[in-house]
């Protein structure tokens, strides 16, 4: 039985889509942030108002209220909100030497083709730590500063490079990190 994002967008490669959120490599948690994404199941202001517009009567982004524009997924992790902005162009800049085609949907839906087979595992990487370092960051009020989120994720790759099965990886991702 399909589930509702697969008959929400019938035309994606679902079987890709979810081969790439369980790729061996990422964290417990980074998979889950992945799932929840995808099913679109993060608590944004325009979700939780659709669920309950008593509780939460705007659905609009808090950094970006004076546009009143809605805080969905799509508006969180592009260069719509003006909280997530630069790190979300940063991510997209390394992405798309593997990917030309990359759009900030295809990061939110994970509908990524590097050009290279073998990267597979550290644009995944990337796109689940960049944005649960996004999420977090908005939903503690902490501040976006790019060089911070870089640090978070190479750190995040460092414990990769350390591992006995995904070392290289690792390091393939430290010199991204380290090369943008």
């Amino acid at each position: 039985k399909k589930c509702k994002a697969e008959l929400l967008y019938p035309t994606r490669d679902w079987t890709r889509i979810w081969s790439l959120a369980r790729c061996k490599g990422i964290t417990n948690e980074s998979r889950s942030f992945l799932f929840r994404m995808l099913h679109n199941l993060h608590p944004t202001k325009a979700r939780l108002h659709r669920l309950n517009p008593r509780l939460n009567p705007l659905p609009y982004c808090r950094f970006c209220e004076d546009q009143e524009l809605e805080e969905s997924l799509a508006h969180v992790f592009s260069t719509e909100c003006g909280q997530s902005t630069q790190v979300m162009e940063w991510l997209k800049s390394i992405l798309s030497k593997f990917d030309p085609n990359i759009s900030y949907n295809n990061i939110i839906s994970l509908q990524l083709e590097p050009t290279n087979p073998d990267c597979q595992l550290e644009c995944v990487f990337l796109i689940a730590e960049t944005l649960s370092i996004i999420w977090d960051k908005r939903h503690r009020n902490n501040t976006m500063e790019l060089e911070n989120v870089k640090a978070d994720i190479r750190a995040r790759a460092e414990t990769l490079q350390k591992s006995t099965r995904f070392g290289s990886n690792g390091t393939n991702l430290v010199t991204m990190i380290d090369c943008s």
